[in-house]
């Protein structure tokens, strides 16, 4: 049975910059039926940016201060409300690096009375460097570079999630081991929530 027989669900791909998280949703979405919200994609398209240009903006300044970065979460929030009403499974590809932002997430979830998950995206600093280096030769939606993630890193709040709703994920794995795991995770959620009514 697909995905997309299911009710709704909301699955949030998180972690820190580099660490494979656009790569894994893209996957799972092609694979499984999620309607794909970016973050990186939604700030651009609030400023009518072309999605491959790269913005000069220095780190928290222009479109990456944060009064911009909570207009970013909230329009991404609001998009996955709207799916979600169209009985869309979703998945949201974002750091949500601040506590605040996996809260207001996890209302909407409550609030639409859906199961949700949080899939941490992990890898090693020397991976996420190399990544990133790539990156920089490539057209690419992020902006994110070396400097951005060691300055993020060490503003990315720790994740305080029961077991029940979050999975680490260690993207140094190939993905149909990703997304082998991220889906068995998914269904027995559903499977829950099924037995729960």
């Amino acid at each position: 049975m697909g995905f997309s027989k299911f009710p709704p669900f909301l699955l949030i791909i998180c972690g820190k910059v580099g660490t494979g998280k656009t790569y894994l949703a893209r996957h799972l979405a092609e694979t499984a039926g999620f309607i794909h919200l970016r973050s990186d994609t939604v700030r651009k398209r609030m400023f009518n940016i072309p999605l491959l240009s790269h913005s000069k903006a220095k780190l928290d300044q222009g479109i990456y201060n944060p009064k911009i970065t909570e207009r970013v979460y909230k329009k991404l929030i609001e998009e996955a409300s709207l799916a979600i009403s169209k009985n869309k499974p979703v998945v949201l590809d974002a750091t949500f690096g601040k506590k605040i932002f996996r809260e207001r997430i996890i209302a909407l979830a409550k609030k639409s009375k859906i199961p949700y998950c949080f899939i941490e995206c992990v890898t090693p600093p020397k991976t996420i460097l190399k990544r990133l280096r790539r990156r920089e030769k490539t057209k690419e939606v992020s902006d994110a570079d070396a400097i951005i993630f060691l300055k993020k890193e060490r503003e990315f709040d720790p994740i305080e999630i029961s077991r029940k709703h979050y999975l680490k994920i260690n993207t140094d794995s190939s993905i149909k081991s990703q997304k082998d795991k991220v889906l068995r995770k998914i269904s027995s959620l559903i499977k829950v929530k099924k037995c729960q009514e």
